[in-house]
């Protein structure tokens, strides 16, 4: 591993880890960092819950070896140790079986050594209550065997890893969940202060003004919600600079100032050290947005104009009010009367056979969603 100080090499891993968990984009440069570490010839980062259920969030072998890493036929011999169960642990090579006994094996004539592979380095800790992390390394060519100092590091970071994969598979079960439509992003300090924030959260603070920048700080206008923002940042900050020491987090609803309906999910998240970002802080707190609000695709203005013969502003007036918009965010947003707007509001009364609006928005939303047939065609 070099002559690098351990507490540095601790702190810049981990920061690379919760910044892929932010950006899926950047596992490739979190594994680069990882092997550059320990000195590595490839690795792979991922989660598993049984042998046949992974995940791979960043990896170098080819994808036919990491299709067949568990394969029963080759009798991986450290598979056992990191499927049996789920606790913490890291081990090297030397640490299952020896040398001899290892270039003995089909795992090793027909996964280690066609990628040039010769020691064997693993860490595992869970991730909630089904999933388990794994960090994998191996060296080959002159390069020396993965000693103790090596298992050391490696399983002080796989905590690490465990809690950067639980918010990276979070993200990932939460942008399935909202059809593609996406989580905006904000990093903010211990006071809330913004420090960065993605396209689509700036876009979502535009659509909300329910959520705003005050003071440079990220607030909840809305009641009762208000107050807890700062709460779960403090919280999520909380701890050791560089470590996780405690931060915690949490889920925030915040309701529509309008309807007072539920309109949007933050989800506070510990992000350490910042390092990897340039951040000006040690500890930071990830804000995750995600809009609960009824979303309908690009095509369905199509759809729905098909189905009940609209006029293309119709269309666009369906596909808004599908979409959670109201009569005035409409008009507003196409720059056209309300009045207009009322009027293709009673001819799509008259074209859909709906007399009020709220089950007019409902037939909607449900046409506009409508799973296509399938062509047969990929």
């Amino acid at each position: 591993m070099g002559t690098e100080d351990p507490f540095k090499c601790f702190v810049a891993l981990s920061d690379a880890f919760f910044a892929a968990a932010l950006d899926d984009r950047l596992w490739p440069s979190a594994l680069d960092a990882l092997r550059r570490r320990f000195d590595g010839s490839r690795g792979a980062l991922g989660t598993v819950a049984g042998a046949e259920s992974a995940t791979l969030f960043g990896g170098d072998c080819g994808p036919e070896f990491a299709a067949s890493f568990f394969e029963p036929r080759l009798g991986n011999p450290f598979g056992p140790r990191l499927l049996r169960n789920r606790a913490p642990e890291a081990f090297s090579d030397q640490m299952v079986l020896s040398r001899r006994d290892l270039r003995r094996t089909l795992f090793y004539d027909e996964w280690l050594a066609p990628q040039g592979a010769e020691s064997f380095l693993a860490a595992k800790a869970p991730v909630g209550a089904r999933h388990t992390a794994l960090i994998c390394l191996h060296r080959g060519g002159r390069r020396a065997e993965f000693d103790a100092g090596d298992v050391e590091m490696l399983g002080r970071l796989a905590p690490v890893f465990s809690q950067a994969a639980r918010l990276s598979l979070r993200l990932r079960e939460a942008e399935q969940g909202l059809g593609g439509r996406g989580i905006g992003r904000i990093l903010v300090d211990a006071e809330a202060r913004v420090l960065t924030m993605d396209a689509r959260a700036e876009a979502q603070l535009d659509a909300h003004p329910e959520i705003a920048i005050v003071g440079r700080r990220i607030a909840v206008t809305a009641t009762p919600a208000g107050g807890g923002l700062g709460k779960l940042v403090a919280a999520a900050c909380r701890g050791e600079a560089g470590g996780l020491g405690g931060g915690s987090g949490g889920d925030l609803l915040v309701r529509s100032a309008r309807t007072g309906l539920p309109e949007l999910v933050l989800t506070v998240a510990p992000f350490t050290g910042a390092a990897a970002l340039d951040l000006p802080v040690a500890r930071a707190a990830a804000i995750l947005i995600q809009d609960l609000r009824p979303g309908v695709d690009a095509r369905a203005a199509a759809r729905l104009a098909a189905l009940f013969g609209l006029t293309p502003r119709e269309a666009e007036l369906a596909t808004a009010l599908a979409g959670g918009a109201s009569l005035r965010d409409h008009a507003a947003a196409r720059g056209v009367s309300h009045e207009t707007t009322r009027t293709h509001l009673r001819s799509l009364f008259a074209k859909t056979g709906t007399a009020r609006q709220a089950e007019l928005v409902a037939l909607l939303f449900r046409a506009a969603t409508l799973a296509e047939a399938p062509t047969g065609r990929e």
